[in-house]
């Protein structure tokens, strides 16, 4: 007896304190907590009837039923471009009225189901009739009980999308959950006035951002033209005078290719990185995506294998980015070329080392406040 009083006396007081450590007006549910007047339903509750439809099988869109004009056949890349424009496949009208299941109309939501999984793009008013293809998914929202803008901002959320990606292979490869888990995925529904709101809140942001990342590639343009006016000795900074000297790359310098990697000897459990050409952006290296070998070859020369602050220069493709070596174990693959022309860094878009401990000189400060006046001066050029 006093054993059970004792238990009911200790389960009351866990309860107590899951209570007493929410916030007045929230409640605890599956997705976390959230306030007590919002429900969670499952994503098939708040579709349409019918309203989730995978695509049509392979097989069902041939080759040999395309035609030149007629109705659209959405692909994978429209939901991840978010264009209605992308595209040149069509179906004629009896092969539309056969797959009519798979018809999209405007305010439906297509959503990549392959590759690049889980973009989501809603059909505009104005998109032209068609259906979707093998990679993508419809959906049909409910406007009665979810705001379409504010379903299509949640899909997008990273929390979201992390309950519908699964990941295999150590998460080298993604796929949509199956379609059981999908239809069931909770949704967190505020009342309909505040789905509005939450919408048109974030809404209002995409605006600022967009807008500023407009400001920042107007910003980009005025440096390109101050890079134009003084690499080229057109405009000069104070102090300076004088003629400049030309010389060629070469006799300042020196060029090294890389090697020439074979991709049968790459290996997802090597530790060397091979740097392409892909991994060289304008003032970094990117090894989100690089392959690597186990074993170097024997004919490996010194130079391929990287140090880092080794200067890269991509010598094919986008031809001219540079970035310095920011990790150990990298290796140099042909295309790609090692330089020690640092000085030509500034004129690449990379950034050399800075000695924060060295204090600006008086010349440099009146070069830093000459280049801010030859941006104004420019900016208002260009309004």
């Amino acid at each position: 007896m006093g054993m059970t009083r004792t238990t009911t006396q200790a389960t009351s007081k866990s309860h107590a304190d899951a209570s007493a450590a929410l916030p007045r007006g929230y409640k605890r549910t599956e997705v976390g907590v959230i306030p007590e007047d919002w429900n969670i339903k499952p994503l098939a509750a708040i579709c349409k009837p019918q309203g989730i439809v995978r695509g049509p099988f392979g097989g069902t869109l041939k080759k040999e039923v395309f035609v030149t004009s007629g109705f659209k056949v959405y692909e994978q890349r429209n939901a991840i471009h978010k264009s209605c424009e992308i595209g040149s496949y069509y179906i004629d009208r009896a092969k539309y009225e056969e797959m009519q299941r798979f018809s999209i109309s405007p305010g439906d939501f297509i959503i990549s189901c392959s590759g690049t999984i889980g973009r989501i793009y809603q059909i505009p008013r104005n998109a032209p009739p068609g259906i979707i293809n093998q990679a993508l998914l419809k959906l049909m929202t409910d406007e009665d009980l979810i705001h379409s803008h504010y379903f299509y901002l949640l899909f997008e959320w990273g929390v979201f999308q992390a309950r519908i990606i699964e990941s295999t292979q150590g998460g080298a490869m993604k796929n949509l959950v199956g379609m059981d888990a999908f239809k069931t995925t909770p949704i967190t529904l505020p009342p309909a006035p505040e789905q509005h709101a939450i919408a048109e809140a974030l809404s209002d942001m995409d605006s600022l951002i967009e807008a500023l990342e407009k400001l920042i590639a107007k910003k980009r343009a005025i440096k390109q033209a101050t890079m134009q006016q003084l690499l080229i000795g057109k405009t000069r900074l104070p102090g300076f005078s004088g003629e400049w000297e030309t010389k060629a790359v070469g006799e300042i310098g020196e060029l090294r290719n890389g090697y020439g990697f074979k991709s049968a000897t790459y290996s997802d459990s090597g530790s060397y990185r091979i740097v392409t050409i892909a991994n060289v952006q304008d003032g970094q290296m990117d090894l989100a995506e690089c392959s690597a070998i186990v074993d170097l070859p024997r004919d490996l020369q010194s130079h391929h294998r990287l140090k880092i602050g080794d200067l890269l220069i991509s010598m094919t493709g986008n031809v001219g980015r540079v970035c310095r070596v920011t990790r150990l174990n990298c290796l140099l693959n042909q295309r790609v070329g090692l330089t020690n022309l640092n000085h030509l860094a500034r004129y690449m878009r990379c950034r050399p080392a800075v000695n924060l401990e060295r204090k600006p000189s008086n010349r440099s400060l009146a070069a830093a406040l000459y280049l801010c006046w030859l941006l104004v001066l420019l900016l208002q050029q260009s309004r």
